[in-house]
């Protein structure tokens, strides 16, 4: 008769090959609060995605139907966005290992918003390709700064034996905004028959949605900064 006490009943217990045991019970609990640690990095996973992808499929239909340009010029116009985001993601991340990493990417969206604040206000008519380049520019500044902090506090925020985990969470979660933001463009394009006015709708939404990732990460470093004191 072994002196070891039999496991309860609700436990799921299995024995490895060397004999030791695996509580399950145990796993699905670390699972759970690897979940909750790194919730709310994965709503704004969610929302990044979806505001870019709104923002992303309505630019062409703007620049094209709206405004005339050409399938060339459409293509140049889009350039500035992710030379922006290639240049800032590389500086952000040498300066977010030494400030506070939650609030540079709430500084980042914050940034994103105002470029979509000054998309939203051009007019039907405008053409001028620098002044839409500049624009553009912002919002890649702002994407590029959020973006790398953002990463950076979803992966930091769980235990380096969960970190397989968290990013899977993230590809997930990213996987699923995308996802989301084409469908909600698409769905917006069918109902308005007016490019310029789904349009305008796209990036009305993707400023509510760049809204709740900044107050998210803003949100998280106001926790970060309590715990330090």
């Amino acid at each position: 008769m072994s002196g070891a006490c039999p496991a309860p009943d609700n436990v799921k217990m299995t024995l490895n090959q060397d004999g030791t045991r695996v509580d399950h019970t145990a796993a699905a609990t670390l699972l759970l609060q690897l979940f909750m640690s790194v919730v709310d990095g994965t709503i704004v996973n969610i929302a990044l995605p979806v505001l870019t992808r709104e923002f992303m499929v309505a630019l062409p239909f703007l620049f094209f139907n709206a405004l005339g340009f050409s399938e060339m010029m459409l293509g140049f116009l889009m350039t500035p966005f992710p030379i922006a985001t290639i240049i800032v993601a590389p500086i952000a991340a040498k300066f977010v290992e030494k400030r506070n990493p939650a609030l540079m990417a709430a500084s980042g969206m914050a940034v994103y918003c105002l470029g979509l604040v000054s998309l939203v206000c051009l007019a039907p008519g405008d053409r001028s390709v620098a002044d839409i380049c500049w624009r553009m520019a912002i919002c890649g500044i702002g994407f590029g700064m959020f973006q790398t902090p953002n990463n950076l506090v979803m992966i930091t925020s769980t235990p380096l034996s969960r970190s397989g985990g968290a990013g899977g969470m993230q590809a997930t979660a990213r996987l699923t905004g995308q996802t989301l933001g084409a469908v909600v463009a698409g769905f917006i394009f069918s109902l308005v028959a007016a490019s310029y006015s789904a349009t305008q709708i796209c990036f009305f939404l993707a400023l509510g949605f760049a809204a709740c990732a900044g107050i998210f990460s803003f949100g998280n470093s106001r926790r970060n900064g309590s715990a330090g004191k």
